[in-house]
Formats: structure tokens, C-alpha cells, sequence
């Protein structure tokens, strides 16, 4: 159903249906999971937050954080304990312009995650100490939610960027129609 790469192309995960898998993309020969979770229903999407860790959410409302260092599984967190009744449509990490892939953490990265009931919530998954984890996060009320006026509809997928990174794709429009009108 879908494949995605971690933020350095070091590792890519492989949905289809209930299952999960992850490759080492290092790994010569036929391709092996290093690991694989079978949920009892559908897994929806999954993203990287960081280069090594990986949450995947689907229809039973539940994220499952994945460490693919170590191919192991960090925890699982119900969101529907502070979110009743939802399925996890889909997520997306929301990466700060001055990220520096390869280093492993989170921090100033949040999750944007879309619901079965037409909601996106957003958490904070900025981190101060060793007591503190994206794990411990996402236990928390999300931080933020926003809603399609009406209600209706079903959001499937989500893109999500940071302000300076649109910010910096409008001047480069601006550009590109200003180089335009002047050549014609």
C-alpha cells in the first residue's frame, strides 16, 4: 500500500494491509525485514520522526513507535484515551528548516496526525531530558486541532511543511513569474 524512507534514506518501511515492515536499505541481496508488526486491523500510514524512530497508526486508534537501531518496538500509545471513537488516517512529522538528519532526535519536530472524524491534532514532540521521550509525548492531549469547517470531510492523507519553508517556496514563485513576464 506504501513505502516510505527515513530522513536519510538509512532505513524504509513497507505498509500493506495489517502488516509493517522494515528494511535496512544498506542490505544487500534480496530484500528482509529486519522487523515486522501484524496489527489485528489495518495499519493507515506510517512516518519517520528522526532517523531511527518510526510511529504507525491505523483503524485501531493505537501508534506504535518503532526503534529501527535496535528493530524493536518502544511502545504503543491509544490515542482514543484522549481522543474516543477515532481511527489514525494519517501522519506526518513536521520537521524544523534547520533539521540535521543522522543525529537521532526529535526535537522541534511535531506529529501531525488525521482522524477518522475529519480532525488533524498536533503534538509537541520536543523533548528536555531522559525522563522525556516522544513515547511520553504523545501519552499527552494533543497540543493543538483544527478542523474542516462543517465537519464533513475525511481527511485520507496529509503534507505538512513549516511556515519558513512556505515562506521561502512563495519568493521563489515570485521570482519565477517576474523572470517569466519579463521574457515574454
Amino acid at each position: 500500500d506504501k513505502v516510505v524512507w527515513s530522513p536519510t534514506g538509512a532505513w524504509y518501511a513497507l505498509l500493506a494491509g495489517r502488516s509493517a515492515q522494515l528494511f535496512d536499505a544498506a542490505q544487500s541481496g534480496k530484500p528482509r525485514p529486519v522487523f515486522e508488526h501484524i496489527q489485528r486491523h489495518r495499519v493507515n500510514d506510517v512516518v519517520f520522526i528522526g532517523d531511527t524512530t518510526l510511529i504507525l497508526g491505523g483503524d485501531d486508534g493505537v501508534m506504535q513507535l518503532v526503534d529501527a537501531a535496535t528493530q524493536s518496538l518502544i511502545g504503543s500509545v491509544d490515542v482514543r484515551s484522549t481522543l474516543p471513537g477515532v481511527r489514525i488516517k494519517s501522519l506526518s512529522c513536521i520537521r524544523p528548516p534547520s533539521a540535521k538528519w543522522g543525529e537521532g532526535g526529535v526535537k522541534g519536530q511535531s506529529l501531525a496526525m488525521s482522524t477518522s472524524s475529519g480532525d488533524v491534532h498536533f503534538w509537541d514532540l520536543t523533548y528536555d531530558d531522559d525522563d522525556d521521550s516522544p513515547l511520553e509525548r504523545l501519552k499527552q492531549k494533543p497540543a493543538r486541532k483544527a478542523s474542516v469547517p462543517g465537519g464533513s470531510a475525511r481527511i485520507t492523507c496529509l503534507a505538512t511543511c513549516t511556515r519558513q519553508k512556505l515562506a521561502v517556496d512563495a519568493q521563489q514563485e515570485v521570482k519565477s513569474v517576474k523572470k517569466a513576464a519579463s521574457v515574454a
